[in-house]
């Protein structure tokens, strides 16, 4: 039974489509995809569809060869050339900020990372259920996997260039940050100001949001009640949107959206000064006021949109990573216990599900590895009884 069983399988796998092994041979890969190429270019036909995959062929091979010839380069600036000495408030936030949307940066590019490993597979997948006669999608799907799996070299190529320079940048930052003389007062004074007209705005966007609901009940006096919901939740048909009773409700729309970018912004600015205070503080070991203003940047990160709330999350990354350089990791945890177990529970999370290699283009975690043992022992034991 068991020899019917393999004999079955490679029957399959021999009619069935492979990977295309010559995109992937160092010395002959160009002249391979240019063969491609011409074959594709003498093709003569006015069948559309033909047409399109043609097109789609030469695109991918257009790609694939631009991978081949120059690998992305990140473009990341020189920071060798900046002084090592002490600036200003306005200079070392600039500073900060920017190392955060490198953070970012690299961030997503690791999303991009598991995007294309995802994409492989299914093409992978795809390929090996197509049968041996099906050259026209076969040739097509080979492409595309070599594409991608070009294009997957490339990001993990990237991700190794941010992670150098964020790392000497950081270093960069800290060496700067020893510099510079932090102005309790002046930072102090520049926070309660700017709570001030965050305030300010938060009233604004709020009583705006109730005059928009207010001209949107107006709107829609004569829908259904248990149609209405709030102001987020409700999408308009353009007919609606278009009638003139509709200029009050798109005005007042436009007055919330702009009051709501600027209470972003005064977020923002004002989060800015709280986490320079913070440096200030874990410096000096003022554990009390480091508290109090970790819970100001949790209350107003609430308010925060996507894309802010992103780059303090990168903020706070940066911060951390300072702490442990002055207090030391066990320094840190006694600094504050509840915030660093959190870190801890985190980082550990973070640290088995993180793809220590590549296997037949499947990530191998920690996890992955802890149950393949696990699954030896109790095989090992089982056949044993």
């Amino acid at each position: 039974m068991k020899y019917i069983i393999t004999s079955l399988l490679l029957l399959v796998q021999l009619h069935s489509a492979s990977i295309d092994e010559n995109y992937f041979d160092n010395e002959k890969a160009h002249k391979y995809i240019e063969s491609k190429r011409e074959k594709l270019n003498k093709v003569n036909s006015e069948d559309i569809e033909v047409i399109n995959k043609i097109t789609f062929q030469n695109l991918l091979l257009t790609k694939l060869s631009k991978l081949l010839n120059s690998p992305t380069d990140a473009k990341l600036p020189n920071i060798d050339n900046i002084e090592e000495e002490s600036v200003d408030e306005k200079m070392f936030i600039f500073y900060f900020n920017k190392l955060s949307e490198y953070y970012i940066d690299l961030e997503n590019l690791k999303i991009k990372k598991d995007k294309s490993l995802e994409i492989i597979n299914n093409i992978k997948e795809r390929l090996s259920n197509l049968a041996a006669e099906n050259r026209g999608e076969i040739e097509i799907s080979q492409m595309e996997y070599a594409y991608y799996k070009y294009k997957f070299e490339d990001i993990k190529s990237l991700i190794k260039q941010y992670k150098k320079f964020n790392e000497k940048a950081i270093e960069k930052l800290s060496l700067i940050v020893n510099k510079t003389p932090f102005n309790k007062e002046e930072i102090d004074a520049k926070i309660v100001k700017l709570s001030e007209v965050v305030e300010k705005n938060r009233k604004r966007a709020t009583t705006l949001k109730l005059y928009t609901e207010r001209s949107l009940i107006n709107l829609l006096r004569d829908v259904k009640k248990s149609e209405l919901g709030m102001i987020d939740d409700i999408k308009l048909s353009d007919d609606v949107l278009n009638s003139p009773k509709a200029a009050t409700y798109k005005a007042n729309l436009k007055n919330l959206k702009n009051a709501t970018n600027e209470l972003v912004i005064s977020i923002n600015k004002k989060l800015n000064y709280i986490i320079l205070a913070q440096f200030y503080n874990f410096e000096q070991d003022d554990m009390e006021a480091y508290k109090e203003l970790d819970a100001v940047i949790k209350r107003d990160s609430a308010e925060l949109d996507e894309q802010s709330l992103r780059q303090l999350r990168e903020k706070e990354k940066i911060l951390d990573w300072f702490i442990s350089k002055y207090l030391g990791y066990i320094g840190a945890i006694f600094y504050d216990t509840s915030l660093w177990v959190d870190k801890f529970l985190d980082s550990t999370s973070e640290i088995t599900s993180k793809t220590l290699y590549i296997s037949n283009d499947k990530s191998v975690t920690l996890v992955d590895i802890f149950w393949m043992i696990v699954i030896i022992i109790v095989g090992f034991f089982v056949g044993n009884l």
